[in-house]
Parts: C-alpha cells; sequence; structure tokens
C-alpha cells in the first residue's frame, strides 16, 4: 500500500500551510499508516479554482498512463485539492478509475458510510449558510455601487479607478471611439480586429483585440455614463459570463455615474444593431433526463447500463429503457434491457422505503452531528488563519494606494495591486464557506434536513431532484436478469433478495 502526496499554496504570503508544513503532515501521516511515499507533487502560488496548474495536471498525467502506481492520494485539506464541486468531482473519478483513495490528513472525515454522507449533507448546509452571508456582503457591494464607487474586478479599458472612482484613461480612451465609430459605420468584428491590431493596439490583459473583447467593449454601458453592477452571473470557475444578463431586477445600475466616452445615443444605436443580429436561438432538445446513469451496472457483465430509446411506429412516443453498453456495442452480452420509467421508480421506492427506518435514523444523526462539530473545531482555526492573512493583505493594499496618492507611479504598482485583490477575493471564498456554523448543527436539524428530502422524493418533482436524491443515497444499481440489487450508501436493513439489496 503506496502514496503519492500534493501539496499547493495559492499566494506568497500564504504562511501557515506552507508547501513544506503540508508535505510534512502528509508525510507523518503515511509513516503512521505503514505507507510508502513514491512520489511528490507540489504547486507554488497556484489558485485551486483553475487548472493552471502544473504539478497537479502531471500528477494526473502520471496517475492516467500508470507511470506512478499507489493506493492514497494524501493532501493536507480537501481545498488544496480543489474547491469547487465540478473538479473535485471530475478529478476524484480519475483517482477512483485508477483505484486510488483521497485522502485530506488533516479533516476528520474518513471514508465510512456516515462520512460519505454527512459530506454531502455538510456540502448543502455549508451552500446554504454561504449564499445567506453572500447576501449581506451583497448590502454593502450595492450601496457601494449606489455611491458609483469601485466594486473590485478588472477596470474596463479606457478608464483608471483614482479614490475608488472611475476617471476616463486619455491614451486608451480613443480605442473605445474608434470600436463603436467603426461599428455604426457598419463594419465587422474582422474589419474592427485588423484596424485595431494594425495601429498596435492591445486590450487591457496586454493581448491583441479579438471578436470576444470587441463584443464585451461594445456591449459595456459604463462607455455611455452607466454604472452597472451584478450584471453578469459567475461561471463554475469563478468567471463571469458577461454574454448571459441577470433578471433587471438583481441589476443595479445608476445612469451618469461614470464619465462618457462614448455618447449615450451612439451606445442606443449599437445596442439596437446587436439586438437586431441575434438569432432566435438553438431549438429546445427533447432528450430526456436518464437520472441513474453513472449508478446502474449490468449484473451480467458489469458494464454500465446506459439510457436509449426506440419508437415501434413512425411518430409514435418513443419506449426509453436502460441497456448494458456492451451488448449495444458488441452484443456480447445476453442481457435484457430495462423500462425506464419501471427502473427509476423502483430505485427510488427503495431509497424511501429503506434510507429514512426511525429507529436508525437518530443514531446516524447522532453520529453525523460529531462529525459537523469536528469539522467546525478545524474550520474556526482555518478561519482565524485567514482573516490574519486577510488584514496583512489589507495593510498592504493601504500602503500601495497612499504610494499612488505621494506620486508614485500607478502603472508600476498596479500589478502588485491587482495581485492582492486577486488574493483577497479568493480569501473571502474561503471565508463564505468557512463561517457556516457546523458546531451549531444539531439532531433535530439533521432529522429534519432528511425527512425534508424524503417529502421532496414523495413529491418527485422534477428530473433533477430524483438525480440528487439518487446520488446522496444511492451507491450502486446492479440488473440481472430476474432481479434488481440496490446497494445504498447507508445499511438500514434493507432486504437483500432482490428488493433492494442493502450494504
Amino acid at each position: 500500500m503506496s502514496a503519492v502526496i500534493y501539496a499547493r499554496f495559492s499566494s506568497d504570503n500564504q504562511r501557515e500551510e506552507s508547501i513544506t508544513a503540508q508535505v510534512r503532515a502528509c508525510t507523518e501521516y503515511a509513516r503512521r499508516k505503514g505507507y510508502p511515499v513514491v512520489k511528490v507533487y507540489t504547486d507554488e502560488a497556484r489558485s485551486a479554482t483553475t487548472d493552471d496548474r502544473p504539478g497537479f495536471l502531471t500528477m494526473i498525467d502520471d496517475i492516467k498512463s500508470g507511470r506512478v502506481e499507489a493506493q492514497f492520494l494524501l493532501v493536507h485539506k480537501l481545498d488544496r485539492f480543489a474547491r469547487n464541486r465540478y473538479d473535485s468531482a471530475v478529478y476524484r473519478r480519475t483517482l477512483a478509475s485508477a483505484g486510488i483513495r483521497l485522502i485530506a490528513v488533516d479533516q476528520p472525515l474518513d471514508d465510512s458510510p456516515e462520512s460519505v454522507l454527512l459530506e454531502s449533507l455538510l456540502e448543502g448546509l455549508a451552500e446554504y449558510y454561504s449564499k445567506n452571508l453572500s447576501r449581506e456582503v451583497m448590502k454593502g457591494m450595492k450601496e457601494n455601487a449606489y455611491q458609483a464607487r469601485f466594486n473590485g474586478g478588472w477596470v474596463p479599458l479606457g478608464y483608471n479607478v483614482i479614490d475608488g472612482h472611475y476617471s476616463i484613461n486619455e491614451q486608451e480612451a480613443p480605442v473605445i471611439r474608434l470600436i463603436f465609430s467603426m461599428f455604426l459605420q457598419g463594419h465587422g468584428y474582422i474589419k474592427i480586429m485588423d484596424k485595431l491590431n494594425e495601429l498596435g493596439y492591445l486590450t487591457r490583459q496586454g493581448r491583441p483585440f479579438g471578436k470576444n473583447s470587441i463584443y464585451e467593449i461594445l456591449r459595456n454601458p459604463k462607455y455611455a455614463g452607466y454604472y452597472t453592477y451584478n450584471r453578469a452571473p459567475r461561471r463554475l470557475n469563478g468567471k463571469r459570463n458577461w454574454r448571459i444578463r441577470k433578471d433587471e431586477g438583481e441589476i443595479i445600475t445608476v445612469p451618469g455615474a461614470v464619465p462618457a466616452i462614448i455618447p449615450e445615443e451612439d451606445f442606443r444605436k449599437v445596442q439596437e444593431i446587436m439586438d437586431g443580429r441575434k438569432k432566435t436561438g438553438p431549438r429546445q432538445k427533447s432528450g430526456e433526463l436518464y437520472f441513474l446513469t453513472g449508478k446502474v451496472v449490468c449484473g451480467e457483465c458489469g458494464a454500465a447500463m446506459v439510457g436509449n430509446s426506440s419508437s415501434r411506429k413512425a411518430g409514435a412516443e418513443p419506449v426509453r429503457y436502460y441497456e448494458c453498453n456492451r451488448k449495444m456495442r458488441t452484443r456480447d452480452c445476453g442481457s435484457r434491457r430495462i423500462r425506464k420509467d419501471y427502473l427509476e421508480n423502483y430505485v427510488l421506492g427503495v431509497v424511501e422505503q429503506n434510507m429514512f427506518s426511525r429507529d436508525k435514523l437518530p443514531e446516524l444523526a447522532g453520529k453525523l452531528v460529531m462529525l459537523a462539530r469536528d469539522k467546525g473545531r478545524q474550520n474556526a482555526r482555518d478561519e482565524k488563519a485567514f482573516n490574519d492573512e486577510l488584514a496583512d493583505i489589507d495593510k498592504k493594499i493601504g500602503n500601495i494606494v497612499k504610494a499612488i496618492e505621494d506620486g508614485a507611479e500607478y502603472d508600476i504598482l498596479s500589478g502588485r495591486l491587482k495581485e492582492l485583490k486577486k488574493r483577497k477575493e479568493e480569501i473571502q471564498e474561503h471565508l463564505n464557506t468557512l463561517r457556516s456554523p457546523l458546531s451549531a448543527i444539531t439532531e433535530e436539524m439533521i432529522i429534519k434536513y432528511l425527512s425534508a428530502t424524503q417529502k421532496d422524493m414523495m413529491d418527485r418533482p422534477d428530473q433533477l431532484s430524483k438525480k440528487k436524491i439518487v446520488d446522496l443515497y444511492v451507491h450502486e444499481i446492479k440488473v440481472f436478469s430476474d432481479k434488481v440489487d440496490v446497494m445504498l450508501k447507508l445499511d438500514f436493513g434493507a432486504d437483500k433478495d432482490g428488493v433492494g439489496g442493502g450494504t
């Protein structure tokens, strides 16, 4: 039984979770368990919110190719591995395919059934508290917006920020005027790009102009003097998707709050032209969600079962079912397909009957509360470390702002200022998660949470809700010719005779 270690820190300012300390903690854990460490991978000053981590990607490639063989991947804490659920799920699947188990040596959760369920519950509860906290933070951000104060993020090309307010950058403003002027003259993106690149103009990031950068400039109401905030949603990687707008009720707009580079009438004409070019959008697909996919396997050969459909007559409603993937590809399996609606309803019925046993629920809730309190104590320690770093960053930002006010060159210090602000945003994201009051979770709260889930199951409102239920409670489904075995993540004494075996 051997292990590899991955360690990372996000900023030069990070002290208490240095790579040396992380590797030491992981190595000590491996020594206690008797796991030889075959390789150590590290990334310095890298964020887990992106894939720009060469050490991490090398490790994943080594695991996929079989160049490194191990049974465990040790990290100091789970946020060293990934900080969003999507990336975590993708890379955990890669590890599982290679037979490698992820262990966070400084967090109490293990791979017991209770811990698996606790992790899912805490994720949901933490997300709730994080969103609740975000609403409070948003109040302060909105007040800044109503006062037209800079709220962080990238400063658009053509502007500077001085004393927290926007001012026109007279060296960059001609680029913006040229883009709007050419567009109103009927030139397309390619012509505009060629002209800008011919003149040697670059984006705020120092790159040649592309279609996306021109599109975003033409759509940005700041150039017409409108201060806008909370206009676009964030993608999974944390970046904003500027091509999608939030509901008007969520967007703050303050006319005349920003010095205009483009006349408002010109900006309005550009928006009318761009809106007129919009296509109606793609037709809605008629695809059906097979929410057991990834959980259901063929009991005869062990291959995954996937969704499929067929129609007996042209124009008739298709019959949907799950079928062995090996049989579909090679016909090298004698299993039979099974109706989609029958299998999905059967699995949900097994979960409903066996996951909410009244005599087991208090025992489960008690275990989850103990684990939650352990995690809450760890979160409190992490919160203190992040708050200390945040205070240090605020002090450094203050020193830079004072230096600029005293006459230092903004262009020289702006790069460091952006780095500090970016790290501050990362820390605030961490704190949004860590501040969830895990120590206040009670058995009654968990029982209430599970009971609400049971009600959702009984109501069965939509396909995505059903998928969440299956992901949370079901480990695996095996379909044989004469029975279906449903293996749950927790054993509540389910029958083993094909009525839903519980393990």
